[in-house]
């Protein structure tokens, strides 16, 4: 193995438990749980230049030595070994080279490969705002427990001044097996103000159950302010 990378806890619910493997020949699997608009697992490969960029960057560290950075009281805390050699830090941190190229491509890696779904659930929220929904992304079948849904809509004016809140009606009971093409329409009455200047945030909480493996997903659709001020 290149190298593999853990993030878990945080004062967040649910916490995060997130973990990626970069195989040899740049094969990896994923497991995203909380923090993006997709959770379950994700795998593919990398592309040959890339999967050499991160076995450089992995020797680099080997000769660099192991890392421990005292943790942020309440923050996640990750985990990166590679070879011989082991990383522990809090979520996000930033770090010296020659940990400094490893840890951001491992990082990085951990949002891109949401591309790659194998048996996830992913939140889609419409261009207006109006709608949103659940859908099942792969091939892989995965258990949702709709009974554990809340959600949440938060709508931000300019650069995040708050601009109204919105949670959703009780939730509507019972598990489901989703698989490819399933699909699950949101209750969305939000009433909230859209216009130019608000950003429209939205969190679901919901319990999965991939591959045999129960997990609690926060998944999140989380834009950006169109334009941070001078």
């Amino acid at each position: 193995m290149i190298a593999a990378w853990f993030r878990q806890g945080g004062p967040a619910v649910p916490r995060d438990s997130e973990s990626l493997g970069v195989d040899d020949d740049g094969t990896f699997s994923l497991w995203r749980a909380v923090g993006a608009v997709a959770a379950g697992f994700f795998s593919g490969r990398l592309a040959e230049a890339e999967r050499d960029a991160l076995a450089e960057a992995a020797e680099a560290v080997q000769r660099a030595g192991d890392l421990s950075v005292p943790l942020v009281p309440d923050a996640a805390a990750e985990t990166i070994s590679a070879g011989v050699r082991r990383a522990d830090l809090s979520a996000d941190a930033d770090v010296d080279p020659p940990w400094r190229d490893l840890v951001g491509r491992l990082r990085r890696l951990a949002d891109d490969g949401l591309r790659a779904p194998v048996a996830a659930i992913a939140l889609e929220v419409s261009a207006d705002g109006q709608a949103a929904r659940l859908v099942h992304r792969g091939t892989d079948p995965v258990g949702v427990d709709l009974g554990t849904l809340a959600l949440t809509a938060t709508l931000w004016r300019g650069w995040y001044q708050p601009a109204g809140t919105w949670t959703a009606p009780p939730p509507v009971p019972g598990p489901v097996t989703a698989g490819p093409g399933w699909a699950f329409a949101l209750p969305f009455a939000h009433g909230l103000e859209l216009g130019a200047d608000r950003t429209l945030h939205v969190a679901v909480d919901v319990q999965l159950t991939v591959n045999g493996t129960a997990m609690a997903a926060g998944l999140r659709h989380a834009p950006e302010p169109p334009a941070r001020p001078a």
